[in-house]
C-alpha cells in the first residue's frame, strides 16, 4: 500500500492525532507564580472563583485582603445580624427571634462596622423582613456560621456555612445561604432540571456546604490569649504580629465525626431577604438534591482541587471570560485576556468608570436610535426591504391582533339580551421594521 494512503484499519493512536489536529489551539498564557504558597487550607471563595475563572483565583491570593467593597461590608454587617438573632433564639429555645429584637441587634452591629450610611437603611430592611419569615426548630440546628472542614488528599477544603437544620429525624438536611445583593440569579443559573421535575443544585457554593456538611467535619473556634503578647497585643510598643495588635489568637478543634452523614436529602436554598417578591416575601431560590447526586459531585471536587494542585507547580492558571468570572474578578486589569476580547467584561470597578461607561452608553442609544429611524426610511423609499450581508434581511413588516374588550362583553353577557362577540373585537394593526434570516430559496434566488 503506497505511504501516502490512509490505514484501513486506523488506530486509537490515528484518532487522536485527527482530533488534535481538528482542535483548536487552546490559548496560550504565559505562566504565573505566587511569592507564596498557595495555603493548604483551601476556602470556599478562592474555589468558586478558580472554578469559574483559575486566573480570577490567583488574582485573588496575590491582593487577599485589598478587595473590601462597600457591599461586601454591608453583607458582612447583615450576617452578624443573623448569626447574633439565630444563636439569641436558639439560647431562648424559640423557632425565631421578633423582629424589633432584631432591630435592637442591627443597630449594634452597624455601630461596630464601617457600613456606610447609604446603605443602612437597605441592611434594616432586608433584617427585619428575615426575622419576619425565618423559622427553625432550635434543637436541631448545626450550623450557624460555623466552619466546616472536609480533607481532599493532601488539601483541606473549608467554609463557613450560613445556616444549617437537620429535618426528618437526621434523614434530610437544610441548608440556607443568605445574599445581600440588590439581584437574585434566574434559576437556570444555579439549578437544573431533572426527568422527574426537581429542581436540582448545580450552583458550586451549594453544593460545596452539601459535600462539607454530609462528608466533612465541623471545626470548633477557641479564643484565647496570645502567648507571645501575654493577651496584651503590645498596644503601647511596636505591636504583635501573632494576634494583630487584638491580644488573642482563635485555636480551631476540628470535631472527630460529621453530624449530618445521615442525611440521604439535601434542600439548599439562597436566600434574599434585601429583595422583596410580589407579596412582600424574600426572595428564595429553593433547590434540593439527592445522596447519589452529592457523592458524584464528590468526585467534581476531588477533581478541582487536584487542578489547583497543578496550577501551582505549573504556574498554568488560565483565564475564563464569563458573566459570572468577570464580574468578580479581584483585579481584572491584570487579565491576560484583551478587553475587547472578553467583551469589555471586567472594565467597570470604580464609581468614575461606572458614570462614564453610562454616559458612553447614552450616547450609543442616541446614536442606534437615530439609525434606526434612517435604516426605517430608508426602507419605506425602497420597496420597504433591503439586504443585510448575503443571509438576512431588513423589513418593514405589517401585522394585526384582536384585542377583546372583557368589561364591556361582561356587562352585556349580564343584561340576557343575545350578544354578538364581534361586536367586542377590536382589530389593531402595526408595522414593524425587523431583520430576519433569509430562507434557502431567497438566498439562490437573490430577489429580495
Amino acid at each position: 500500500m503506497p505511504d501516502n494512503e490512509p490505514s484501513v484499519n486506523p488506530t486509537p493512536e490515528d484518532f487522536e492525532v485527527l482530533a488534535d489536529a481538528l482542535m483548536p489551539p487552546a490559548p496560550a498564557f504565559q505562566p504565573v507564580f505566587l511569592e507564596r504558597p498557595v495555603p493548604r487550607n483551601l476556602r470556599q471563595t478562592f474555589l468558586r472563583h478558580y472554578n469559574s475563572c483559575p486566573r480570577s483565583a490567583y488574582l485573588m491570593l496575590k491582593y487577599e485582603g485589598l478587595d473590601q467593597t462597600p457591599a461586601m461590608v454591608r453583607g458582612s454587617a447583615a450576617h452578624e445580624v443573623f448569626r447574633r438573632a439565630t444563636l439569641e433564639a436558639m439560647e431562648q429555645n424559640e423557632p425565631m427571634i421578633p423582629p424589633d429584637v432584631v432591630k435592637i441587634l442591627v443597630d449594634e452591629v452597624l455601630a461596630d462596622l464601617p457600613v456606610p450610611f447609604e446603605e443602612h437603611d437597605y441592611v434594616r430592611e432586608a433584617c427585619f423582613r428575615w426575622a419576619s419569615e425565618v423559622a427553625f426548630d432550635p434543637g436541631m440546628v448545626i450550623a450557624c456560621e460555623t466552619l466546616f472542614q472536609l480533607q481532599v488528599g493532601d488539601w483541606t477544603v473549608r467554609a463557613r456555612v450560613d445556616f444549617a437544620e437537620l429535618l426528618e429525624d437526621d434523614k434530610a438536611l437544610l441548608i440556607r445561604d443568605y445574599k445581600t445583593s440588590r439581584a437574585a440569579p434566574p434559576y437556570d443559573e444555579v439549578a437544573r432540571k431533572s426527568s422527574d421535575g426537581r429542581l436540582v443544585a448545580k450552583n458550586f457554593q451549594l453544593i460545596l456546604y452539601a459535600l462539607l456538611l454530609h462528608f466533612g467535619v465541623p471545626v470548633r473556634e477557641e479564643s484565647i490569649a496570645c502567648e507571645d503578647c501575654d493577651g496584651t497585643g503590645f498596644a503601647d510598643h511596636e505591636g504583635c504580629e501573632t494576634c494583630g495588635d487584638t491580644g488573642k489568637i482563635v485555636r480551631e478543634i476540628p470535631d472527630p465525626f460529621p453530624i449530618a452523614d445521615t442525611a440521604r436529602r439535601f434542600d439548599l436554598e439562597f436566600v434574599y431577604p434585601g429583595i422583596e417578591d410580589r407579596e412582600g416575601k424574600m426572595v428564595r431560590r429553593p433547590l434540593t438534591m439527592d445522596l447519589l447526586e452529592l457523592t458524584e459531585y464528590r468526585a467534581s471536587l476531588e477533581g478541582l482541587v487536584a487542578r489547583v494542585a497543578k496550577s501551582e507547580q505549573t504556574g498554568d492558571w488560565p483565564a475564563v471570560v464569563s458573566d459570572a468570572a468577570c464580574g468578580e474578578c479581584p483585579a481584572s486589569s491584570e487579565c491576560p485576556i484583551p478587553f475587547e476580547v472578553r467583551d469589555h467584561r471586567g472594565v467597570v470597578n470604580t464609581p468614575e468608570q461606572a458614570s462614564e461607561a453610562a454616559m458612553v452608553l447614552d450616547r450609543l442609544k442616541a446614536t442606534t436610535r437615530s439609525m434606526q429611524t434612517e435604516l426605517r426610511n430608508f426602507a419605506k423609499a425602497h420597496g420597504g426591504s433591503f439586504r443585510v450581508g448575503p443571509n438576512k434581511v431588513m423589513e418593514l413588516v405589517y401585522t394585526e391582533s384582536e384585542s377583546l374588550d372583557r368589561d364591556a362583553l361582561r356587562l352585556a353577557l349580564e343584561s340576557g339580551e343575545p350578544v354578538d362577540w364581534q361586536q367586542f373585537v377590536t382589530a389593531k394593526g402595526r408595522t414593524d421594521f425587523k431583520s430576519r434570516d433569509l430562507t434557502a430559496e431567497e438566498q439562490e434566488a437573490g430577489d429580495v
